[in-house]
């Protein structure tokens, strides 16, 4: 479909006017789409991967995890949201913690009981400066949000955010390596095709799609250089992702390190680094470790046989992957 007939089908006031009820209907509906279709989008994403590397190194279990579950948490969390909200409140985080001037940690994982028992170890925050508030997705003005699909991952989760957490209607343009799997997420999204809040373009419209006037943001993840493309083409407000150097800061802690600990620790993270053949938005690409840490060399050993021999191979299968280590040696 052509970009301006996919926004001509979208009608972003009557999904401002939506009750809680009834987008929490229509997400239990996505919820079991997302249940009868995922190994359709398993066998999709990992034919695509293998077509491209000539083997079959990304199996469907895995793209299953890849594409299913990362959508079905976001939906889950959405859930959660408009119960929440069909009970006059917004969720309130954990707890709240100053940690400068005007800066206040805000701690809002987990929560709920099934993720404390499966994360206990883990405090997710979000560091703030300045006023603490927060702003109901039902007070949002409506709008039109134009997302275009990353080629790494075909689960694209900024979809579901723009609806439901920014009150707006939603494009999707996928990336060319991920049309087939795009063709099975219209299915999975029927009930939002329906409610006119949802509609889907070719994946060569992204020029067309990018210049309509009638945007009101623009979703993007990719490489830098397209993303300053389309902010020299359009005045229409961009958020890009365009992945990054994450360090992983080792902190050594008040006792010694046991030498299965740091096996555990070294694997985690060379697991991390080969995910999705290294295109993982989130990979852990630089190590930062004290010079004055002990353990530090055998640590950094215990790295090096995590990456070549105890962690599994990962095909490259991103396009110009090749030509990245080629350039790295």
């Amino acid at each position: 479909m052509k970009a301006t007939d996919a926004i001509d089908k979208l009608n972003p006031g009557k999904w401002a006017e939506t009750s809680p009820m009834q987008r929490l209907q229509v997400l239990e509906e996505v919820r079991r789409n997302l249940k009868k279709y995922g190994d359709e989008l398993a066998v999709a994403d990992s034919k695509m991967k293998n077509g491209i590397l000539g083997a079959p190194l990304f199996s469907e279990p895995l793209s299953k995890v890849a594409t299913v579950v990362p959508m079905a948490s976001t939906v889950s969390a959405a859930i959660t949201l408009y119960e929440s909200l069909l009970d006059g409140k917004m969720l309130q985080p954990a707890r709240i913690e100053k940690a400068g001037d005007n800066l206040y940690d805000i701690y809002v994982f987990p929560q709920e009981r099934k993720d404390k028992l499966m994360y206990a170890d883990q405090k997710n925050r979000i560091r703030v400066k300045g006023e603490l508030k927060q702003t109901s997705p039902l007070d949002k003005p409506a709008g039109i949000i134009a997302v275009l699909g990353a080629g790494n991952y075909s689960s694209a989760l900024e979809v579901l955010k723009a609806i439901f957490f920014e009150n707006c209607a939603v494009v999707h343009k996928p990336h060319h390596l991920n049309e087939e799997t795009d063709r099975i997420w219209a299915k999975i999204m029927q009930p939002l095709v329906e409610l006119r809040v949802l509609s889907f373009c070719d994946a060569d419209q992204g020029q067309a799609l990018t210049a309509d006037p009638r945007l009101t943001r623009i979703y993007f993840t990719g490489g830098s250089a397209t993303a300053e493309a389309i902010m020299s083409a359009t005045n229409t407000p961009l958020v890009s992702e365009c992945g990054g150097n994450n360090p992983c800061i080792i902190v050594p802690g008040d006792r010694p390190w046991t030498k299965k600990e740091i096996e555990h620790q070294a694997v985690q993270i060379a697991t991390m680094a080969k995910l999705n053949g290294g295109a993982n938005c989130g990979r852990p690409q630089t190590l930062v470790t004290s010079k004055h840490w002990p353990q530090r060399k055998e640590f950094l050993d215990a790295m090096r046989v995590a990456v070549t021999q105890t962690t599994p191979a990962m095909g490259m299968y991103y396009p110009g992957a090749d030509k990245v280590v080629e350039g790295f040696h």
